[in-house]
């Protein structure tokens, strides 16, 4: 369900994106942090996972396969933190992105 996550969005083959996506963010980059320990804490981490999901949704509309894919990935995402943070609330959401904004095409 994640694979447009993988990766940064190509900006030779969708350079519109980042004139609408102003803080973009993959699972590669998330990858990169984790591994060079840059999150210290949970909510660091969350923030980028919602970002990527917000982001998606920002700029596809919701009739997209890439908008549905932001919706079932996150939704797994929130089982995962349920799974091994039991009895913890899911961060709040800090990335001030509106997902429910239609895209501007």
């Amino acid at each position: 369900v994640s694979w447009p996550f993988q990766e940064e969005v190509d900006r030779k083959v969708v350079p519109e994106y980042y004139e609408i996506i102003k803080e973009p963010m993959d699972f590669g980059t998330m990858l990169k942090k984790f591994n060079n320990n840059t999150y210290k804490t949970k909510e660091a981490f969350h923030h980028d996972a919602m970002l990527v999901f917000n982001n998606c949704r920002k700029f596809n509309k919701k009739d997209t396969s890439y908008y549905r894919c932001a919706e079932d990935t996150q939704k797994e995402y929130e089982k995962l933190l349920k799974l091994h943070f039991p009895g913890e609330p899911i961060p709040p959401d800090t990335t001030n992105v509106s997902a429910t904004a239609e895209p501007p095409k």
